[in-house]
């Protein structure tokens, strides 16, 4: 029944919308595929530590990225579509934001140019300093391909957007293979980053090009609006993209570059079998909100019920093979005996993934029927336990510790989305 109403909303499966959904996931694969290969690679031939030093400073890059794009890109996403048939607005609209953006982004990316040495003692890591670096330039073209992407989709050019999404971690992966093979120093892989980002650049300004003509018209005015739009949700994405880096960075605090490395690989694998939920929540977003605002209450806890239990059964069976793939793939990939103990890592996280994997599809729903501010203050509610808890029991397990704070943070976050459901929308989920 969860399938025949997702198929009702979209019957024609060459319309735009089905196409979009098709891309989408088959970019999600490819963005999942290809961050867990570049990490087997980086783990196989420069071992534990630079891996941990990689993913300490692919932490903070993601979060200076989210910062310097500052929620611009959501303004943009509402504004474009708004406005679609004015094009004289949406060149306002799209030139104002790009130029704000540029500015934003360079001077996050000079902030952190100089805050690289107190990162660096923060996590007592020299490598991650001296990595930093690096990022510089790839924190500008995030930021601005973060914009571009949205003016894609605001577009609803779904199938350049998700080919865009996925050339980003093709590229990734391309730029690992290169630097392996012409053995680029271990702190200077990072640069990945940033040779990804600019050839993402390149591509998408060429594509967005076509779609609007640069002007100085309106700018003032669309430039207060993109920047008060974005102050308004920049915290809601930065709080996200902190909460599935939680575990890296305080084991960065607490332990060494090796243990974080070893503990990285089992992160990013299970982040990447998670992903699957991304694309069915891509799909049952638009429904839930169609179906809460024509009032069909009764239908939507139906679909709800019975999705929950449909994904927890297809994700246990994905969970059960995963972890018992596990050590197979360090013994054939990997062969380097300190990271044994990522498997036990693997698998708690999994757990975790999995208790709460059933909900995982649907957690948006607050933000899709008109509740950001309490969507907002949920995921902070997790953050904040997730914190804590990796406080409390990293200095104790280590990262068996991290590893099951984020599991319970995990199913922490599914108790509260149960509790403001039933409290804002008047029904148990």
């Amino acid at each position: 029944m969860v399938f025949k109403e997702i198929l009702k909303a979209t019957p024609n499966m060459k319309s735009r919308f089905s196409q979009g959904v098709i891309w989408n996931f088959l970019s999600l694969i490819i963005l999942g595929i290809s961050g867990i290969l570049a990490n087997i690679l980086i783990a196989k031939y420069y071992g534990a530590e630079i891996l941990g030093v990689f993913n300490q400073v692919f932490a903070f890059y993601i979060l200076a990225s989210q910062i310097a794009v500052w929620g611009i890109h959501f303004s943009v996403l509402k504004h474009v579509p708004q406005f679609a048939k004015n094009k004289k607005q949406c060149n306002s609209i799209i030139s104002s934001s790009l130029v704000l953006t540029i500015v934003l982004s360079i001077l996050v990316a000079i902030i952190i140019w100089f805050l690289k040495g107190a990162i660096g003692s923060f996590l007592d890591s020299p490598g991650v300093a001296r990595a930093i670096p690096y990022i510089i330039p790839a924190i500008v073209f995030f930021a601005l391909n973060k914009l571009l992407l949205h003016v894609l989709n605001g577009f609803r050019h779904m199938k350049n957007y998700a080919f865009s999404t996925a050339l980003r971690y093709i590229l990734l992966l391309v730029f690992s293979v290169i630097a392996i093979l012409l053995n680029f120093p271990g702190h200077s892989l990072p640069i990945i980053f940033t040779f990804s980002e600019f050839l993402v650049f390149c591509w998408l300004i060429v594509n967005v090009r076509n779609l609007y003509s640069f002007t100085l018209k309106d700018f003032r005015k669309w430039t207060r609006i993109h920047f008060v739009f974005g102050t308004k949700i920049v915290l809601s994405g930065a709080l996200f993209e902190v909460n599935t880096r939680v575990d890296i960075l305080m084991l960065g605090i607490f332990t060494s570059d090796k243990t974080v490395g070893v503990y990285s690989l089992a992160s990013i694998i299970a982040e990447g079998v998670s992903m699957i939920y991304m694309a069915v929540k891509a799909n049952v977003n638009p429904i839930l909100t169609k179906l809460y605002f024509q009032k069909k209450i009764k239908r939507l806890r139906e679909i709800i019920k019975k999705g929950v239990s449909l994904f927890y059964l297809f994700m246990l069976v994905v969970v059960l093979i995963a972890i018992a793939l596990y050590p197979v793939f360090l013994n054939i990939f990997i062969k380097d005996p300190s990271f044994i103990q990522s498997w036990y890592v693997f698998m708690i996280l999994m757990t975790g993934i999995l208790l709460s994997s059933g909900y995982l599809p649907f957690n948006q729903i607050l933000a899709q029927t008109g509740f950001p501010g309490y969507y907002t203050l949920m995921i902070s509610s997790v953050i904040v336990v997730n914190i804590i808890l990796n406080l409390a029991l990293i200095p104790l397990l280590g990262i068996y510790g991290a590893a099951i704070a984020t599991a319970s943070s995990f199913i922490f976050s599914i108790l509260v989305l149960k509790i403001m459901v039933k409290k804002l929308l008047g029904f148990s989920i």
